[in-house]
């Protein structure tokens, strides 16, 4: 990312925008020009320095040539669409939960990974209920072919797609343990991988989502709200148990609100990561339908040094009182950046 410069930036092609995951730094082509070239210019400025470095000049002296680079921009998005990788329809979340559940059937847990899980203060019996997986590193081709042959589908299924040869693959990812991650109705939408340490690289990202966005038939991974809590079975779908006080705790990150809920047995949900507005939005919706009053931001404590987490925790702020939430911040010493580093 120009802005923040860690490897967590997303661009759109088709869509011709820009967003970082990190620092929450978006926008359009030219924000992004300004940020890349480091400069103080405003947009109109922007657009005049891009079409001197492309033309030689900052307007068209003729309707002539302006038709001229119209013509040549329509042909360039024309070919930008047809070149346009074919997507799957995301499957619904009780097909998602299916195949997904029968992915971690074939998979293992590692030693080494388990060692991990219980150093961070999970139980056997929970690491065993939350069904944390080795991602494999291997038999690609072998795992859709097995889950196929179970009647589920892997088409519409974030994490697959087909190769080359037509044939349906699981994608590829560094080493680590996959983190399920549940939706309000306790059912498993998609996964979270921690990477390995020993295989970052400088400022890469430790966490990943099992996502085949992009390639041939693939898809990208759906609303990634995570919940840790106990689930009642109510007209016909699991929702979230109220706590004694009619509380839930928010955080970033869903191994985090996993281990919190693991200690202290206190509902929680996480999101993806603190620049996530939209989908917390639609989430506290829900959360005000099914009875909860006060929500307990325990985003991390690096919002007292991290200018980027103090806004988003400001804007998260004014997000749970403008849906009429009692809202209180959850405080503790700031050596230990997040929740789960406390407990």
């Amino acid at each position: 990312c120009p802005a923040c410069g860690k490897r967590s930036l997303s661009i759109s092609i088709e869509k011709n925008n820009f967003n970082c995951f990190s620092c929450d730094a978006h926008g359009g082509v030219l924000q992004l020009y300004v940020l890349c070239e480091n400069a103080n210019m405003t947009l109109s400025e922007a657009r005049k320095e891009i079409m001197e470095r492309l033309y030689g000049h900052t307007s068209f002296d003729t309707e002539e040539k302006k038709r001229e680079y119209q013509k040549r921009l329509d042909e360039k998005r024309r070919k930008i669409k047809e070149s346009e990788i074919p997507q799957s329809k995301l499957r619904n979340e009780v097909e998602l939960d299916a195949t997904n559940n029968e992915l971690l059937n074939i998979l293992t847990l590692s030693n080494d990974h388990y060692e991990d899980l219980t150093k961070r203060g999970l139980s056997d019996s929970v690491i065993k209920a939350r069904k944390y997986r080795t991602y494999p590193i291997s038999s690609y081709q072998e795992i859709p072919l097995k889950i196929m042959e179970e009647g589920l589908y892997v088409d519409g299924i974030p994490g697959f797609f087909r190769n080359k040869d037509g044939k349906w693959e699981l994608a590829q990812f560094k080493r680590g343990f996959m983190i399920p991650i549940i939706n309000r109705h306790n059912l498993i939408g998609g996964f979270q991988i921690r990477k390995d340490n020993s295989l970052l690289e400088k400022d890469e990202k430790k966490f990943t989502w099992l996502s085949s966005r992009g390639r041939k038939d693939g898809v990208a991974v759906p609303g990634s709200i995570h919940y840790a809590c106990d689930f009642l079975f109510k007209d016909g779908v699991y929702v979230p148990k109220l706590s004694h006080d009619k509380g839930i705790v928010l955080t970033e990150g869903p191994l985090k609100a996993d281990i919190f809920f693991s200690i202290t047995k206190y509902p929680v949900i996480a999101v993806p990561g603190v620049s996530c507005q939209n989908q917390l939005d639609k989430e506290l919706d829900f959360l005000k339908e099914v009875g909860f009053e006060t929500i307990y931001n325990a985003y991390d404590m690096d919002y007292l040094t991290n200018e980027n987490v103090f806004r988003m925790l400001k804007k998260s702020y004014e997000l749970i009182i403008q849906k009429g939430f009692t809202l209180k911040r959850l405080v503790w010493d700031e050596k230990d950046k997040g929740l789960d580093d406390h407990y």
